[in-house]
């Protein structure tokens, strides 16, 4: 069967984006084809509780990066990533005035469904680089911290502040610390200076901050006189009805207010209280992870925000396989769950299809769950989620010819895990079947160049001249106007005699743009190879729907960019995420 066009485009985006390039390997250490693709390690559903000691120069921090200090240079300046753990390098905001990067660090997005770009933001803010002085004016090193929390990585927020020097009442970077303790597997490391701060700091946040710890210390005074005064502050909140309920020893309060934050969710946490399921989604990223691991939280609300977390980067696919397992389901609904999964909430739907599939032992009947579960995704970012969950699933199903149709979903799901050699097995099953099925033949030359993309060494021109002849017979042209451009921006050379026939081809439907202001941006950025400019444009470019989503002129002038710039492994993690999302999009 041919994947349609609507599901697999929207099937496809979202698991492409599940993509990470891992950083190749010196080259005298390659033997044979080296994959640039490695295996992720599952990502950290919790943050690590307290925040790094400082090291000495050159030494190796908890976290096992090198926290690096920059002696009397700007604490803007500080980092806690070089060249040789994945920087972006010391000179990468070089040729630019002081008010550019600032200007430039604002403008970088605060969601991001894209792991390749979340990965190269994440290490953009916390590269140890140079930045110009000056007097007054926004903080950097505010900037670039706040910019992670929102991110929800709080472990990096944690790291980034204790490599800055002379912090001492920076309120900012003192309430992120906190926050990032509040979310750790140890909450209660928040409350180490919680006295000091409420009497430095007038804000709310601190006040309520030593009601939850007077709260946790069993300090019941303290806490109702606390509660008191916040009340005739503020008046009602969520965090109040939490708290007081708390104290009372009540049952769930009622909630009204949207905007919850992360000490609200802290507070609902050590009460065992649950919030409503249509909130979750406006949830700090951050509390996401917490929320899903705290099994005071009634199940369906973990199983809301793990799948969020899993989406954001902040919640492992280990901890979602998990947390799918706590769902209860009758004997009736296990009998028979596709049938069940149409009468269910989505994620309830997608934790039924998950326990079937680890009962099923035939590989049809697997792969017929998973698609079961692909349909309940309306939304990219559950696409993901899906092929995240169910990546197991999709390694324990062996190639074969009548599942042609499951192709596309195995090389995904395989290349997400770091893969190629599994996902290889599936494109050379569809090019021995290429010469008696049409369908195999098409989804070959759609499945091959990703491996290429993916791994290295590159094709000879041969090979793709091969797979996309002078001629332009075989697939649809379609195609490969949308995969020699990537190729080639990533860095896969790529023939003339194979772009020839697209000289006359025409799209049948007007192709999307990149927004011209930026588009002229990136491309003085990557001519003048100022990095850490040429990434956060590319960024700008591609967060709102992703490498998937985003035109690709869009993807092809981000991928270059980074390219030009010396980011190759970003260049072609990006690329691989944009040519996933195309699979079946010519059907």
């Amino acid at each position: 069967m041919t994947v349609s066009t609507a599901a697999s485009r929207c099937l496809a985006a979202a698991i492409g984006i599940a993509f990470v390039l891992g950083a190749a390997l010196p080259a005298a250490a390659q033997s044979g084809p080296v994959q640039l693709l490695k295996k992720r390690q599952p990502d950290r559903a919790v943050p690590a509780s307290p925040a790094p000691a400082i090291t000495e120069p050159g030494s190796r921090a908890p976290s096992g990066v090198t926290v690096r200090r920059l002696g009397t240079v700007s604490p803007d300046s500080v980092g806690v990533l070089g060249r040789d753990q994945g920087g972006l390098g010391s000179g990468m905001w070089a040729d630019l005035e002081r008010p550019r990067i600032v200007a430039l660090l604002k403008a970088l997005p605060e969601n991001l469904a894209s792991p390749a770009l979340r990965d190269l933001q994440r290490r953009l803010l916390l590269t140890t680089a140079t930045v110009p002085g000056g007097d007054g004016g926004p903080s950097i090193l505010e900037i670039r911290a706040a910019k992670l929390a929102a991110l929800g990585d709080m472990d990096s927020v944690q790291q980034l502040v204790a490599a800055a020097p002379d912090r001492d009442g920076n309120e900012l970077l003192d309430r992120l610390v906190a926050e990032a303790a509040l979310v750790s597997a140890d909450p209660l490391g928040a409350c180490a200076n919680a006295d000091l701060f409420v009497s430095s700091y007038a804000s709310e946040f601190w006040q309520r901050l030593d009601i939850y710890c007077r709260i946790r210390q069993q300090d019941r005074n303290g806490a109702m006189l606390g509660l008191d005064l916040l009340r005739e502050k503020t008046g009602q909140s969520t965090f109040l009805r939490a708290a007081e309920a708390s104290l009372a020893g009540a049952g769930q309060p009622s909630f009204q207010e949207p905007g919850f934050d992360i000490l609200d969710v802290a507070m609902l946490i050590f009460g065992g209280y649950g919030l409503p399921a249509d909130t979750v989604p406006t949830l700090p990223a951050a509390a996401l992870g917490a929320l899903a691991l705290a099994d005071t939280v009634p199940t369906d609300i973990r199983l809301v925000a793990a799948e969020r977390g899993v989406a954001a980067g902040t919640v492992s696919a280990d901890t979602l396989q998990t947390i799918y397992g706590f769902a209860g389901f009758s004997s009736d609904e296990m009998s028979d769950p596709v049938a069940a999964a149409a009468r269910l909430d989505r994620p309830r739907a997608r934790a039924l299809l998950f326990q079937a599939s680890q009962r099923q032992g035939l590989d049809t009947a697997r792969a017929e769950l998973m698609r079961a579960a692909l349909a309940t995704a309306i939304d990219p970012w559950q696409y993901l989620v899906v092929a995240r969950a169910f990546q197991p699933v999709v390694a324990a199903i062996a190639p074969t010819p009548s599942l042609n149709w499951f192709a596309p979903y195995a090389v995904a799901g395989l290349l997400t895990a770091g893969d190629a050699r599994s996902a290889e097995s599936w494109v050379r099953l569809m090019e021995a079947n290429a010469p008696v099925s049409d369908e195999a033949a098409k989804l070959a030359r759609e499945l091959r160049p990703l491996i290429w993309i993916a791994t290295r060494p590159v094709p000879a021109p041969t090979e793709i001249a091969s797979l996309f002849p002078d001629d332009g017979a075989g697939a649809d042209l379609s195609i490969r106007a949308r995969l020699l451009p990537l190729l080639d921006a990533s860095g896969v050379p790529t023939p003339g005699e194979s772009w020839n026939p697209l000289l006359t081809w025409t799209e049948t439907e007007p192709a999307e743009v990149a927004p011209q202001h930026l588009a002229a941006a990136i491309r003085r950025a990557a001519e003048n190879r100022r990095v850490a400019e040429a990434v956060v444009l590319a960024l700008r470019l591609l967060a709102d729907h992703g490498p998937g989503g985003s035109p690709g002129q869009s993807v092809v002038l981000a991928v270059d960019a980074l390219a030009s710039t010396g980011l190759a492994d970003d260049a072609r993690a990006i690329a691989l995420e944009a040519a996933i999302a195309g699979i079946g999009s010519e059907s």
